[in-house]
């Protein structure tokens, strides 16, 4: 709000972590409700086209990100014969999509945003320059989506565990640069984008490693104190990085840890 005047002026940024001395009252801009995704999807894709089960499976699988329900919505507006799991089918990697893919440039943007998802994700990685910051956005990659980051996972995204200062460090860039959700939890799209750029897999043999050995140890402490609440909020990551790293063929793994954490 300007001073002495009614105006008010309205900035848009990829930053989040302004400083509070400034006297800025932020807007986040986060993903959109289950409700809000439904209303927006329905803007394209009207009742005798797509029931409303599946417009919601179609934005689960986005994880409601406005863009990319605006891409999907345009795609599927222009091919009317293609059906929604037809084309949820062809989603798996959504980010190779051609409709996330800058499809059909010439319709233009309301909004004026990129066309390209991974591009706009792309936008923010170039920013972020920090080595920590950059490695522990491609380990989150591995993890569960929309789930809680505890400790012991992002500790185990360093090299050196005294290291604890500069992982708060790379936390805040992460977060403010939007790649990272409050929590911490990586949004699923960003998480597709993380593992893509691990191309030879040389940072998920790395984590899995020390997850591993985390995971063996937090089992055993719950084995020995009686108490599944110290390993349940493992358990979405540790199934998550046993499937990332079966995928990969790597031989030693927490994958190790798939019977134990079964008992």
């Amino acid at each position: 709000r300007l001073r002495h005047s009614g105006l008010r002026l309205l900035l848009t940024s990829r930053h989040r972590d302004w400083p509070a001395a400034l006297g800025l009252a932020p807007l986040a801009l986060e993903e959109f409700s289950p409700d809000e995704s439904l209303t927006f999807l329905r803007k394209s894709l009207p009742e005798q086209r797509a029931s409303e089960a599946a417009l919601q499976r179609l934005a689960e699988h986005l994880g409601h990100l406005p863009l990319a329900l605006e891409l999907a919505g345009r795609y599927l507006e222009r091919l009317p014969r293609l059906g929604i799991d037809d084309y949820l089918a062809g989603l798996e990697k959504a980010l190779d999509h051609p409709s996330m893919k800058n499809w059909k440039p010439e319709l233009g943007s309301l909004t004026g945003h990129d066309l390209n998802l991974a591009q706009t994700f792309a936008q923010s990685w170039e920013k972020l320059t920090a080595p920590l910051a950059r490695q522990v956005l491609i380990k989150a990659g591995y993890c569960a989506p929309n789930t809680l980051l505890p400790a012991p996972v992002l500790e185990a995204m360093l090299e050196d565990e005294s290291e604890t200062l500069a992982l708060d460090e790379a936390l805040a860039d992460l977060l403010g640069l939007g790649l990272l959700k409050e929590g911490p939890a990586i949004h699923p799209l960003l998480a597709q984008f993380a593992r893509g750029l691990d191309e030879e897999n040389a940072l998920l043999a790395e984590f899995s490693t020390a997850f591993s050995a985390r995971a063996s140890q937090a089992n055993h402490e719950t084995n020995q104190a009686g108490n599944y609440r110290l390993f349940t909020p493992l358990l979405p990551h540790v199934r998550a990085v046993a499937e990332a790293a079966e995928i990969a063929g790597l031989e030693k793994s927490v994958t190790e840890q798939k019977g134990e954490t079964k008992k």
